[in-house]
């Protein structure tokens, strides 16, 4: 489990998460698109993941993916603009 949208894809669908945790689906759907889980629902969410049975969903887990998500890319990473502007300099 490396980002927020393989914690929700556990559950059988966004429905089923919404309904467990109390919000819409559209709530879920969301956190998917934007691959975050918010922290005021992680503890929530560790709690029926083992309700489940679903193991691996724990709070350092959740802390680690949302701290990845943000966390800069290197400096030596090469992304689709810095090539470009490579280029043209």
């Amino acid at each position: 489990m490396d980002t927020a949208a393989d914690i929700i894809g556990l559950w059988p669908n966004a429905v089923a998460l919404a309904d467990e945790l109390g919000v819409s689906v559209i709530t879920v759907r969301s956190w998917k698109q934007r691959n975050s889980i918010p922290p005021g629902h992680w503890l929530a969410l560790v709690k029926l993941a083992r309700a489940r049975g679903i193991k691996g969903v724990t709070l350092e887990v959740l802390a680690l993916i949302a701290e990845r998500a943000t966390r800069p890319p290197p400096a030596n990473a090469s992304s689709p603009t810095s090539a470009a502007e490579g280029r043209a300099a």
